[in-house]
């Protein structure tokens, strides 16, 4: 049975755009989009019945905007919050670094944090997909 290794590098991929990374339960291995180019889609094909067929998915993808959303209300501090509720999620991320420079004391955890909201995701999305894996942090 394979098994996929969730290490420093996995979690990494994580980061990339949407769409740029894919992993492929042929050989538990994540491959970069431009990859995916290389291959010829038959004309009788779409793209999702293509990656169907050689057990293609989407690799997991952190939206920083997601992070510094949920970093923010695990500060269960209802004023800030409070800034962030009806921001739009284009504008989370600047105004999210805007409060960490000027409030650093509330931000000293974010690093911790940060690693396990990736992880967590990371887990989450082996877990959803029934995708056998250890962590080697």
């Amino acid at each position: 049975m394979n098994t996929f290794v969730i290490d420093k590098e996995a979690l990494k991929k994580g980061w990339g755009a949407e769409g740029q990374f894919w992993f492929s339960f042929l050989d538990y291995t994540v491959i970069e989009d431009f990859t995916l180019a290389l291959f010829t889609v038959p004309e009788h094909m779409d793209n999702e019945e293509f990656f169907e067929l050689h057990d293609i998915i989407p690799y997991f993808n952190v939206k920083r905007y997601e992070l510094a959303k949920q970093y923010v209300l695990s500060l269960n501090n209802k004023k800030i919050s409070e800034k962030f509720e009806n921001l739009e999620d284009k504008d989370i991320v600047e105004y999210f670094w805007k409060y960490y420079n000027a409030y650093p004391a509330l931000f000293e955890n974010f690093e911790e944090y940060q690693n396990k909201f990736i992880l967590e995701k990371a887990e989450n999305w082996c877990r959803d997909n029934k995708i056998n894996y250890t962590v080697e942090l």
